[in-house]
């Protein structure tokens, strides 16, 4: 909006627009410098507010936000995720045990099952985030394993619970199964097989008795009481 003058003289008129033009500039530099000046202020406070955002946040952040700890939970990490390809059934607790414990190893979380990873006692978020773990792993063993196992472990108080339940279960089978593996390579023979199918055969019989030899020493003292009764009732 431009600037009007009435009842002016048309001699000193020329001479006051001069002035006026000046006066115009000075002020619009004064205004200028104070404009920068807020502006300059604002972007300091912003920066001050950022600050305090981001040291606010490292402060607050806990250690299994990392993903290096085993109380991290991915967003992958979901109640029906599948760990293993085989459920577990009457027969095979010796492949499915060592199955189980890679894919906990994997996903950090076999503290759980080995008790390597108790309970907080003192930090309560932290005692939050472990139950929250442990009700996890124990969703994905009852996943694991078929109905009607999972039926008498349900109740188990946390996920080693079920753990020890499976394993105290199967290692009196396990037993026999021992007593049975060491016969049949007692029994083993090459005949008319070629040499890296009889050693393949050996070699697989030797890995699943070290398996089994894995659990307590009780399996290992049953022993020679099955070799005599087997003894006594084959012809």
């Amino acid at each position: 909006m431009g600037l009007r003058f009435t009842n002016v003289n048309p001699i000193i008129a020329p001479r006051i627009s001069p002035i006026i033009v000046d006066l115009i500039s000075i002020g619009s530099e004064k205004l200028g410098i104070h404009t920068n000046k807020y502006l300059m202020a604002g972007d300091e406070d912003q920066k001050l507010l950022e600050q305090n955002k981001s040291s606010n946040s490292f402060k607050t952040s806990e250690p299994w936000e990392n993903s290096n700890h085993p109380l991290f939970l991915h967003h992958s990490d979901q109640p029906g995720a599948v760990l293993v390809s085989q459920s577990l059934m009457e027969d095979n607790y010796t492949t499915w045990v060592q199955s189980m414990s890679m894919a906990l190893t994997i996903k950090n979380k076999k503290g759980f099952v080995d008790r390597t990873l108790k309970r907080p006692t003192y930090n309560p978020d932290e005692q939050q985030q472990w139950d929250r773990c442990d009700i996890l792993v124990k969703t994905w063993l009852l996943g694991a394993i078929s109905k009607d196992i999972s039926g008498s472990v349900i109740h188990c108080k946390d996920a080693r619970g079920i753990w020890l339940e499976l394993k105290e279960r199967f290692s009196q089978t396990n037993t026999v199964s021992l007593f049975y593996i060491e016969n049949v390579i007692h029994d083993c023979e090459q005949s008319t097989n070629s040499v890296t199918s009889f050693f393949t055969k050996l070699k697989s019989l030797w890995d699943e008795k070290d398996a089994l030899c894995a659990f307590p020493l009780t399996i290992v003292r049953q022993l020679p009481r099955l070799r005599f009764s087997w003894r006594h009732k084959r012809p």
